[in-house]
């Protein structure tokens, strides 16, 4: 019989390889992340990967920066063990360089991305509004905010300065949602620079009386201009101005100054214009709005402007006058609805035109004869003012 002594011993080195064999085989390592002012880094990866790159085993750092990484068996001495956080650089260690308890300290490394284009939608939608951009329709040679608007898809403008969208009358013109010029938009839109406008909205189906809204449905739009945020709170305009004599030795002028000043609660326009350069400033200080068209006088349906039609050519070419105007607009809210406005203009227009007709008769057997006739049309001078 065997000594039970050399049984026992026996049993004991075959539990001892037991339990000590997987605990040999296991490699271990814990530690803490810091950044370089040793606050700790939460979310650091912690990979140790092999000489292919191939990860082994991975850990993350917790609330506290601290982390745990455990690899089944011993790894070998070309592995790698790596730290990385994204705005951080890596920092790679071999696993003999790995103490428990030791702390890796990241450094802050900007994050290189490539370049970027971001473009703008020219035309943006959202339920009954339609925003054009005015940086994607305007070129360098737009005077003023109408030449752009004359551009925009749906959008069309008269010569004396009406806008219409989709064929119809537009029946309202806002800047930045008020109604500071009272319908004689083209104040507006004939001296303010694309320079500072952002965008043009476009309000379809717009019932501008609050009372009637959602009850009196329309088919008529409203436009409203965004302003940029640089040309709001301050005063805004531009001035020009030249004089010269024509080849008769007359005089000729031309001096324009316009200035606004636009703020959430409160609108300023101001004009004053003189030339006698060939252009009228009476469209400027005329209602365009929807409501307003049919409002024309008994005699103008009676009497044209000029005996024989306008012409079809610039009006510096016969129009001989001597126009000014001043215009001043204001607005205020003085709550949710309330609203306080205040309009005054005075026009002067001193205004001649020269025509020419020419008809040519023929009646087959003769040779054609022509009779030419000029009329020479002199308007008293028209001064008009309102408030």
């Amino acid at each position: 019989m065997k000594n039970p002594r050399h049984i026992y011993r026996m049993l004991w080195i075959v539990i001892l390889f037991t339990f000590h064999s997987p605990a040999s085989a296991q490699w271990k390592v814990s530690g803490r992340v810091a950044d370089t002012s040793g606050e700790p880094l939460p979310g650091v990866v912690v990979t140790i990967s092999d000489a292919a790159d191939k990860i082994l085993a991975f850990c993350s750092t917790d609330g506290k920066g601290n982390f745990t990484l455990i690899l089944p068996g011993k790894p070998s001495a070309d592995s790698r063990v790596s730290f990385s956080l994204l705005g951080f650089s890596t920092k790679i260690f071999t696993p003999g360089q790995m103490r428990e308890g030791m702390k890796v300290t990241l450094s802050e490394s900007p994050l290189e991305l490539r370049e970027v284009i971001v473009k703008i939608s020219p035309i943006k939608s959202k339920g009954d509004t339609l925003t054009y951009d005015v940086a994607s329709f305007r070129s360098k040679a737009d005077r003023n905010i109408e030449d752009v608007i004359k551009k925009l898809p749906g959008v069309e403008v008269s010569e004396n300065g009406g806008i219409s969208y989709n064929g119809e009358r537009i029946n309202r013109f806002y800047i930045e949602g008020l109604d500071v010029v009272g319908g004689r938009y083209a104040i507006a839109t004939r001296n303010i620079s694309p320079d500072d406008i952002l965008s043009v909205e476009v309000f379809e189906n717009h019932q501008p009386k609050q009372v009637l809204k959602n009850i009196d449905i329309t088919n008529k739009a409203a436009l409203n201009l965004k302003m940029k945020r640089k040309s709001m709170l301050k005063p805004v305009g531009n001035v020009k101005g030249g004089a010269g004599a024509d080849d008769n030795g007359n005089a000729k002028w031309l001096g324009e100054a316009f200035g606004m000043l636009i703020a959430p609660a409160t609108q300023v326009l101001a004009t004053a214009k003189t030339n006698n350069w060939g252009s009228s400033y009476a469209n400027e200080t005329k209602s365009l709005i929807a409501e307003s068209e049919e409002k024309t006088s008994i005699a103008s349906k009676l009497y044209g402007s000029t005996p024989f039609g306008e012409a079809k050519i610039p009006s510096e070419r016969y129009f001989d006058n001597r126009s000014a105007s001043v215009s001043v607009n204001t607005i205020s809210k003085t709550g949710q609805y309330g609203k306080l406005n205040f309009t005054a203009d005075y026009t002067d227009e001193d205004n001649r035109t020269v025509n020419t007709e020419s008809i040519t008769y023929s009646n087959g057997d003769n040779p054609p004869s022509a009779s030419t006739r000029e009329s020479r049309a002199i308007r008293m001078p028209g001064k008009r003012n309102s408030a």
